[in-house]
């Protein structure tokens, strides 16, 4: 039994002056030995719980990693304790200087690796949350990437303000110094800051929205992200745009789906002096109605617009969902009424004019 003790307390070689002897490595051994039988336990009360809540891939990768991260550095913590280190010690540990005047210890880096940690979780917890009430109140695409952006930027923010304080820096002369550096950033970058400004205008106002289709000085494209600066929208030519959101904001923009998914198009048409303006309305309303694309509700209507110049001017007035295509599907319509016009011998005029000369 006194040789086996003797074996135990044997010192194998010495680390950051400390002894480390054979047990100490032994308790090393038992903790890994415990930490990987933990890991197992949980990974068997997971899938269970995982299959009684029906949790996507995606979700139980996020679990997984969250259980590894805290398992991993609850064993590193308990393997240095093992080795008869105190943790006090090893918080307080140098690792390098900064300007001679601060230290950066291991306990400021564990801080901060575990604020983000938390931040990780946080997010996660929340997106959960607002997954069941977005599926549940059945709100747009626009409006949840919004929340999701504005709940990012605010947890982002507080992460990176506690990190700092975590690092041992006094916030107090960061702001002062920062009020004086905002003011020299601000004037030689007006505009990227106000592009900011308006990304949060447009994230919390919600006058534009993911998904929306936005005709901007007649480029005609659909809006894919929304960042901070600038929002990225994707032409009819699948060309991604990227447009300041001050323009956004200050600009004319039209946005053809803002608060409804359908729009109302108009083909313009001229027929001869002379027609039937009964059977061309019908003939309009007919081709409209045989489209796909087009809405049946509310329905197409015609208006005899006007006598013009050389024609009997009508309008063809019919609503779309499709809005990337809509050029096209006016194309189709036009194909379509002027084979429709050539059955029925409905003449398409063109401009005439009478010209006199006086000898």
């Amino acid at each position: 039994m006194e040789f086996f003790n003797e074996l135990l307390q044997k010192v194998l070689f010495e680390f950051a002056g400390y002894q480390v002897t054979v047990l100490n490595i032994a308790l090393l051994g038992a903790i890994v030995l415990a930490i990987g039988l933990l890991r197992w336990a949980i990974n068997q009360a997971m899938t269970e719980i995982y299959e009684n809540f029906k949790v996507s891939t995606k979700n139980k990768e996020i679990v997984s990693r969250f259980f590894t991260y805290v398992i991993s550095g609850f064993a590193v913590l308990m393997g240095f304790r093992s080795l008869g280190i105190p943790l006090d010690e090893l918080m307080n540990y140098r690792l390098f200087s900064f300007n001679e005047k601060h230290d950066f210890t291991l306990g400021n880096i564990i801080y901060v690796f575990l604020i983000f940690l938390f931040v990780r979780i946080l997010l996660w917890i929340l997106k959960q949350i607002l997954d069941s009430y977005f599926e549940r109140d059945k709100v747009d695409v626009g409006a949840q990437y919004a929340i999701l952006q504005v709940i990012k930027y605010v947890v982002f923010t507080s992460a990176i303000i506690a990190s700092i304080e975590a690092l041992g820096f006094d916030l107090s002369i960061i702001w002062g110094g920062a009020a004086a550096l905002m003011v020299g950033f601000g004037l030689g970058l007006q505009h990227t800051f106000n592009d900011l400004v308006s990304g949060l205008l447009l994230l919390v106002e919600r006058t534009v929205e993911v998904g929306d289709t936005l005709d901007i000085d007649g480029t005609i494209g659909i809006v894919q992200r929304i960042g901070l600066r600038v929002s990225h929208i994707k032409s009819r030519d699948n060309i991604m745009i990227l447009v300041p959101n001050s323009k956004l904001v200050t600009s004319k923009v039209i946005n053809w789906s803002h608060k409804d998914d359908i729009t109302k198009f108009i083909i313009k048409v001229g027929v001869a002096y002379g027609t039937d303006t009964a059977l061309v309305k019908r003939l309009l309303l007919e081709v409209a109605n045989k489209h796909e694309e087009i809405e049946s509700y509310p329905s197409p209507f015609v208006r005899f617009a006007d006598f013009g110049d050389s024609s009997l001017d009508f309008q063809l007035h019919f609503w779309s969902k499709d809005l990337m295509r809509i050029e096209d599907i006016k194309s189709d319509l036009r194909f379509t009424l002027d084979e429709v016009f050539r059955k029925n011998k409905i003449e398409i005029p063109f401009p005439q004019r009478e010209v006199w000369s006086k000898k």
